[in-house]
């Protein structure tokens, strides 16, 4: 795996702990270090909406971007 952020390093490694399976399948496709990109790429720009557009403070920016970037756990 490339090189990453410690951003993308939090989003992978909520991902491996709440969602194996599609960590697992991403892996198989060759696709987890694009979602991961995409996902970092997300909470960066929603960090930034937030702070600038939005004028909500630093925490509830982290909070909105992690809602959306950090996936719930998968169900059995």
């Amino acid at each position: 795996m490339q090189e990453t952020t410690r951003l993308g390093n939090l989003i992978f490694s909520h991902w491996q702990k709440y969602q194996p399976r599609m960590v697992e399948e991403l892996s198989r496709q060759n696709l987890l270090e694009e979602a991961l990109r995409k996902a970092e790429t997300l909470a960066v720009d929603l960090l930034y909406e937030c702070l600038t557009a939005r004028k909500l403070t630093f925490q509830e920016a982290w909070e909105t971007a992690m809602q959306t970037c950090l996936l719930p756990e998968e169900q059995n």
